[in-house]
């Protein structure tokens, strides 16, 4: 297992970068994930591009996550993590993180659409999130 973050957009700080690498790290050890995980932050702009494209939503997004084979892919809009850390008084690293985590159950395979499920992730979720303030 791999596990990369890319910048193709917003600035963010190498010690952010690295703790972001070691805690999706983490999870995806204690979750048996054997995939090559790329984390890309990039703006709300692409991700509007993939949202239009693969979702049929002419919108920007969050987070998108994206599963090829052995290569899993998530992306996550720096731009709406910084706004909305604004809006709701969190650290915009912390947000871009918990996009991260969200991104990542959605690969392993939790999803939200029925209510078993998204209590499930949601319970994952919390206790990933608790985490980042550990470290």
């Amino acid at each position: 297992m791999k596990i990369k973050v890319i910048e193709a957009g917003p600035r963010t700080s190498p010690i952010f970068r690295k703790k972001l690498t070691k805690m999706l790290t983490i999870i995806a050890e204690k979750e048996g994930v054997k995939a090559e995980l790329n984390c890309i932050l990039t703006t709300d702009n692409y991700l509007r591009k993939l949202n239009r494209t693969y979702l049929g939503k002419n919108r920007p997004t969050d987070v998108i996550s994206f599963a090829i084979e052995d290569i899993w892919e998530i992306y996550i809009s720096v731009d709406t993590a910084r706004k909305r850390a604004y809006q709701y008084g969190f650290d915009a690293e912390y947000e871009i993180y918990r996009y991260g985590v969200h991104g990542l159950l959605h690969l392993i395979g939790y999803d939200h659409k029925d209510l078993s499920m998204a209590q499930a992730m949601e319970e994952k979720e919390e206790k990933y999130l608790d985490l980042w303030y550990q470290s």
